[in-house]
């Protein structure tokens, strides 16, 4: 027991000893001890154990705070590292993975600001979910893309997609209700393009599941859809309207106007790629 002890306190002292070597600077003070030519605070100590006072080398306090923020570096070099893992596992594609409110243009500076509240305020346990609708191309799924990259960026965990990746992934489980459970585990889930896919009892099932387990968890979801409001309120459809009303009833709805802003951006890449081969620039009535 002895000797256990004592060997355990040479292999600290030496550590320390290794960890914070004698620098030119450093000297004895009035009690013996080593001192830190820096800091001023000892480099050893005396320690008593067993009725023998030893004297160990221990961490002066400016090698302490050097240890600690090479902790915190490493701790937080961690969590760069976990963000980008979830942010990979978070969005079906690269394109989609670079949508954040860096590169947003505020064009809709209303939608921009809705989505930036949305996002800085967040918190799975009380927040609503949010029903983006409109015409195609209006921002809706870059919005919602920027919202789960913000979410992430707070350290919680999102996932954004679609009910045909949800369907995929389905098909290829043994287990269904571990993939509904691994959905429905994201603090927030984005469900992109919503109504796009077949028009099936069984997509119309799934639908229904992961909306109806979000709605029981209490968990908030992002629906992006092209549906009017009419077709919103007034689903004829069995199925549809049970799932219509259970997105209505979990999420703040909010509809995003404008003109289609893929369209824009293809005529302005059509027309300068035309220019380059022309070698001289459009009228504008052509661009």
């Amino acid at each position: 027991m002895t000797k256990t002890l004592n060997d355990l306190i040479t292999s600290l002292s030496t550590a320390a000893e290794k960890n914070n070597p004698r620098n030119p600077d450093d000297y004895i003070g009035e009690n013996g001890l080593l001192y830190c030519g820096k800091c001023n605070t000892p480099k050893q100590c005396k320690f008593k154990a067993l009725g023998r006072e030893k004297i160990v080398f221990c961490l002066c306090d400016c090698k302490k705070r050097e240890q600690e923020k090479e902790k915190q570096a490493e701790e937080e070099a961690k969590m760069v590292f976990r963000k980008q893992q979830i942010r990979e596992a978070a969005f079906p594609d690269r394109d989609t993975r670079n949508f954040t409110f860096d590169i947003d243009d505020r064009n809709n500076a209303q939608a921009s600001d809705l989505s930036r509240g949305y996002a800085a305020s967040f918190d799975p346990k009380v927040s609503r979910g949010l029903l983006f609708y409109g015409d195609c191309g209006t921002g809706k799924s870059f919005y919602a893309a920027c919202i789960v990259n913000a979410v992430i960026d707070r350290n919680y965990t999102a996932k954004y997609t679609s009910i045909s990746e949800i369907e995929a992934e389905l098909w290829a489980a043994n287990d269904k209700k571990a993939v509904y459970d691994y959905f429905n585990g994201f603090d927030l889930l984005v469900l992109d393009d919503f109504s796009a896919e077949r028009d099936t009892q069984y997509m119309q099932e799934i639908i229904f599941n992961v909306i109806d387990r979000r709605g029981k968890s209490g968990k908030p979801i992002i629906v992006t859809t092209n549906l009017t409001p009419n077709e919103i309120n007034n689903a004829t459809n069995t199925a549809q309207k049970r799932i219509l009303s259970r997105i209505v009833g979990n999420c703040t709805s909010y509809l995003i106007k404008g003109a289609d802003r893929r369209i824009d951006m293809h005529k302005r890449s059509n027309a300068q790629e035309i220019e380059m081969l022309l070698n001289y620039p459009l009228p504008e009535n052509l661009k």
